[in-house]
């Protein structure tokens, strides 16, 4: 008499788990990544937005010192919390916000 054989060997279930587990951490790192850059895009935007509302300000006022404006030190620029900094090169006449956690650098339009 034949016997017949249910279920599955040991081997298979963990060559099944292993390999389940190994999709999982590929999808994980793509999640990951993905929300990353789009928190990166969210500060360029977010930082562009700033240097489009700082050159308003400044081209109605030419007096208008950006350095002390007490509204732009509350925004939440960056999404991961990122300080970020302002500053004006009166060489090239534009203005540059530099976010410290994404490490990049969005300038303005010459001004002159």
């Amino acid at each position: 008499m034949k016997k017949i054989k249910y279920g599955f060997t040991l081997v298979e279930i963990v060559i099944s788990l292993v390999l389940v587990s190994i999709i999982a951490l590929i999808l994980v790192r793509v999640r990951v990544n993905t929300t990353n850059k789009a928190q990166e895009n969210i500060c360029v935007v977010n930082r562009q937005s700033l240097i489009d509302n700082i050159i308003s300000k400044y081209l109605l006022d030419e007096h208008y010192d950006y350095s002390k404006d007490e509204s732009l030190k509350v925004l939440d620029i960056c999404p991961n919390k990122g300080e970020i900094l302002i500053k004006y090169n009166t060489n090239s006449t534009k203005f540059e916000i530099y976010c410290n956690v994404h490490k990049s650098i969005v300038f303005s339009e010459s001004l002159a």
